[in-house]
């Protein structure tokens, strides 16, 4: 059974994302607090409550706990829909930043039918949320303005596994 955690702190939304996958596709039980302590002790310099949590904090959390993860800069739907059929749910980059200093916020993606669903940590307004293909892609490129938007997302996973787009091993 799937058990989502909300984020804990505004700025968290990195380590909850992360918590939430390690807790429910690799059955590691680690709470939120743990975990943005061990993205201070690894990276001492990094300014959480301004910066928020970045892509190679979350990168070094998979590692200490024996995953690998993969990040592409454009991708699509049908990838996102491929790592689900296959058990890992990417965390994705959204331009819904809360405050000005945060540049965006993470949600991750782990189910699909007609719709694509997602969990949002953030405690208000967040949760569970069902999207359409089209909304999903809206809300997903970033920056908004740009002609070129990013459609970023990331994953964990365990085994050497042939992934079938190009992007970057973390």
């Amino acid at each position: 059974m799937i058990e989502f955690f909300e984020q804990e702190t505004l700025e968290t939304c990195g380590a909850s994302i992360a918590r939430n996958i390690l807790y429910n596709i690799y059955n590691i039980k680690e709470g939120e607090k743990n975990l943005v302590d061990i993205i201070k002790y690894y990276n001492p310099s990094r300014d959480i409550k301004r910066k928020g949590i970045g892509v190679n904090d979350i990168a070094n959390l998979g590692r200490l706990f024996g995953l690998k993860t993969f990040s592409r800069k454009h991708g699509n739907i049908n990838e996102i829909k491929t790592l689900i059929d296959d058990d890992m749910w990417p965390i994705i980059h959204r331009p819904l930043g809360f405050n000005e200093d945060y540049d965006g916020h993470y949600v991750l993606s782990y189910f699909y039918n007609h719709s694509i669903y997602v969990f949002d940590p953030y405690s208000e307004g967040g949760g569970i949320k069902t999207e359409t293909y089209e909304e999903f892609n809206n809300k997903w490129n970033y920056p908004k303005d740009s002609k070129n938007p990013e459609t970023w997302f990331m994953f964990f996973y365990k085994n050497n596994i042939k992934i079938p787009f190009k992007g970057k091993y973390l």
